[in-house]
């Protein structure tokens, strides 16, 4: 038991050991050929009793003391800038990653919209002195947190010299629809504040609420499509 909780997969609460991921889709993490780290998304079946459901949990390892098998803070396909590329796309989403994986693209995925500074060091090291383009690719959502956290992204490898360039997911017809009737019928623009979009969302009542919310789900546009 103890070397289960070491792994990172398992926690105990009272007395009873219990799996991370249980009843998640669990996506494994490759380094160097072996399984350094994983992630699990959320399923209608997911379960948690500490009432913790986010879309995606990440494996938890509190230090590399905890176990030698697993890593933290590890970028999804890092291995790829080993290779001689001479381009690299990075995707906010994991599944987003391995999209493009699966047609033959090169492709890195932080499973954020910002990273850290741990990871743009790491991404750096890697990148530095390589002639590698690095186009990010984030969603296209109502509040522009893929863009912001792109154009973070983005003046952080300028800044090092490192060749980068944004691509921006385009909108279809229906989305530009419902982005329009957002703004129409609830004064909800693109690049609204968190704070300022919870403030319109309260003053409805709970059914126009979870219209809303729908609406803002369906507005939004990433690679997977």
């Amino acid at each position: 038991e103890d070397e289960m909780v070491k792994s990172g997969a398992f926690y105990t609460k009272n007395g009873k050991l219990i799996a991370v991921f249980e009843k998640r889709i669990v996506f494994p993490y490759l380094h160097q050929g072996k399984i350094k780290y994983m992630i699990g998304r959320k399923t209608k079946w997911s379960y948690d009793p500490e009432g913790n459901m986010p879309k995606y949990i990440k494996l938890k390892t509190s230090s590399p003391k905890d176990s030698e098998s697993l890593m933290e803070n590890i970028l999804y396909n890092l291995d790829i800038l080993n290779r001689p590329i001479t381009y690299v796309i990075l995707t906010e989403g994991i599944t987003d990653a391995i999209i493009v994986m699966q047609v033959g693209l090169n492709v890195i995925s932080p499973v954020t919209t910002r990273i850290n500074t741990t990871d743009q060091q790491k991404l750096l090291h890697l990148l530095k002195g390589k002639k590698i383009k690095v186009f990010i690719a984030q969603d296209n959502e109502i509040n522009q947190a893929g863009l912001n956290g792109a154009l973070d992204t983005l003046k952080f490898f300028k800044d090092n010299s490192i060749d980068a360039r944004i691509i921006e997911i385009p909108l279809d017809s229906k989305r530009n629809s419902i982005v329009a009737k957002l703004k129409d019928a609830y004064k909800i623009t693109p690049g609204i504040l968190p704070v300022d979009l919870k403030a319109i969302i309260s003053r409805y009542k709970e059914e126009e609420q979870k219209s809303i919310n729908d609406m803002i789900s369906q507005a939004k546009r990433d690679l997977n499509d």
